[in-house]
This record gives C-alpha cells, structure tokens and sequence, in this order.
C-alpha cells in the first residue's frame, strides 16, 4: 500500500511539473517565478498567481472549487490547469464555462484545460476560451523529460 501511495505522489509531482513548464514555455514566460508549494501547487506573489494542477479529469472540476474555497490560499489571480485526458473541441470546453460558481467565494479566474495535445486557456470571468497551443511531440517531449527530471529530484528532497 505505501508503495502505490508513492508512486501516486510521485505522478502527481511530475504531472504539476509538466503544468507548470508547458505554461512556462508555451504561455507566458514569467510562469518561471511560480514557486512549488502544497495548497496551491503552484505560486507567487509577485505575480499574483496561485496555480492548482488536478490529472484527476473533467469531474474534478467541482472538488478543485470546493478545494479552492475550503483549503487552498487565495490569489487575485486563481488559475486551474486540468488534465482532461481526451481530446475535445473548443465547443466541448464551452460548457466548463456556463457552470454556475456563484455559490463559492472564490473561483477560478483561469482555467488551462490539458486536452491531450491542445491546451484550452479557458477566461471564466469573461467566459471565453482561447486555444493556446497544440502541443509538438518535440517539444512536449523535452517538457516532459525535464519534469521527469524535477519530479525525481523534489522525491529525492522529500
């Protein structure tokens, strides 16, 4: 059973790592200052972004709200990056953006929906969607390496 545990938390960090470096490098360089942390994963002040990771799929959308209203530090700027783990179109990811949050305190500003390939940069406060990259193997592949690379040495800090 630990072991199963471990392997998932090691997943989980390369996943945020993964995250973390595609936006870096296909979104907006400054992502670079976004320092690990637990609740969100990702952060900085200086920014002003506080930027969840959940591989968990598209019904996990709800649980990261609550998360985000009932765990996690607040941010001006609350940023989601979900793995979908299909391929959808840009009229499949319209629905994420009619969902009612008007019951939470705190929502998520942005929402970057990872649709094996295509990332979706979902605005919820003005309810658009902008496909901000379809993901090259190459350079996916050098993303993932790197991950690889950060996950293993933050296992091997603990």
């Amino acid at each position: 059973m630990e072991a199963s545990r471990s392997n998932r938390e090691y997943s989980d960090l390369y996943y945020t790592w993964c995250a973390k470096l595609t936006l870096e490098a296909y979104y907006d360089p400054q992502y670079r200052l976004l320092q690990r942390s637990n609740s969100p994963d990702w952060q900085s002040r200086h920014l002003g972004i506080g930027l969840a990771v959940c591989r968990y799929g598209l019904t996990s959308y709800a649980q990261m709200l609550k998360k985000l209203n009932e765990e996690q530090t607040p941010f001006p700027s609350n940023q989601l990056y979900l793995y979908t783990h299909t391929t959808m179109v840009e009229s499949q990811v319209e629905s994420y953006l009619r969902m009612d949050t008007s019951h939470y305190a705190h929502a998520f500003d942005l929402c970057f929906m990872d649709c094996n390939g295509t990332v979706f940069m979902c605005d919820m406060a003005q309810k658009s969607i902008e496909r901000i990259l379809i993901i090259d193997h190459h350079g996916m592949g050098s993303i993932r390496d790197n991950a690889l690379m950060y996950a293993r040495e933050q296992r091997a800090r603990g």
